[in-house]
């Protein structure tokens, strides 16, 4: 049996949470309450549109919307809401349960005010970047518990390695994980998709180096049986989600990684 511990340089970047809920078509008319709430962990206010792209019998559909997102003074934490979804991010982790506490405060906070009857979707994501100086695979190699994610060695006298991806699907008990891993020279922290957003800032390293991006990325779905939103039953099933995530980082990375680097 697995034990966990909190890794004291965990390599950890960001980390997010996802709730798609039952559309709310009046969401301009509870922002300001919204704000009223969650201003003193979340004052910086701004309004943002946005492109929704859904697929139903008739093809692809594009639509508008106004996106509203709140973040913290020093850009660490931000949520945003959308008409059937709200985004958490943060940069400022510590341990699950802190984590878990931040998450109940505004799920609470913003369903007390929207009233949202149903929800579909809950995504938890983690965001690593693993490096190690000297731009040496080898030492970096030693982090993972197998050459799996790396290039084959077969290939060394063809030419540069240039990048390499990976991406797996696992149906776990609680829904999918997704793991994707990315290995490059770059000064990229996150994935594009990441990086690209500006509600908290992930800066890109000063220097390239050579690193693996590892995303974790576990969610439950299921659009045909929505189920009631209830924060206490949400944040459980958040629990289980990050638990099988957690497992999984464990038994991706190495225990000379965990023992000797992070600790």
């Amino acid at each position: 049996m697995q034990t966990f511990r909190k890794l004291e340089t965990s390599p950890l970047v960001s980390v997010l949470m996802e709730v798609r809920f039952s559309t709310v078509l009046s969401l301009a008319n509870y922002i300001a309450s919204i704000q009223d709430k969650v201003r003193a962990d979340y004052p910086i206010f701004k309004k943002e549109a946005e492109q929704l792209v859904e697929i139903d019998n008739n093809g692809l559909k594009v639509e508008k919307t106004d996106k509203y997102i709140f973040s913290s003074k020093d850009k660490a934490s931000a949520f945003h809401i959308t008409p059937n979804r709200l985004i958490f991010i943060t940069k400022k982790y510590g341990e699950f349960d802190s984590f878990k506490d931040r998450c109940t405060r505004l799920l609470e906070d913003v369903a007390g005010v929207m009233k949202i009857g149903l929800y579909e979707r809950l995504g938890l994501r983690y965001s690593n970047c693993i490096r190690v100086s000297g731009d040496n695979e080898n030492e970096l190699k030693k982090l993972f518990s197998s050459d799996d994610v790396f290039f084959n060695p077969a290939l060394d006298d063809l030419g540069l390695k240039a990048h390499r991806k990976s991406d797996s699907l696992i149906k776990t008990g609680e829904g999918f994980l997704v793991i994707r891993t990315h290995l490059s020279m770059t000064n990229a922290t996150v994935f594009d998709d990441l990086s690209s957003q500006n509600h908290i800032e992930l800066k890109r390293d000063e220097t390239p180096s050579l690193r693996m991006l590892l995303d974790l990325d576990h969610f439950w779905e299921d659009n045909e049986e929505q189920q009631d939103f209830d924060v206490d039953e949400i944040i459980s099933r958040l629990g289980r989600l990050h638990d099988s995530s957690r497992s999984a980082f464990w038994k991706l990375t190495s225990e000379y990684a965990r023992d000797n680097v992070w600790r």
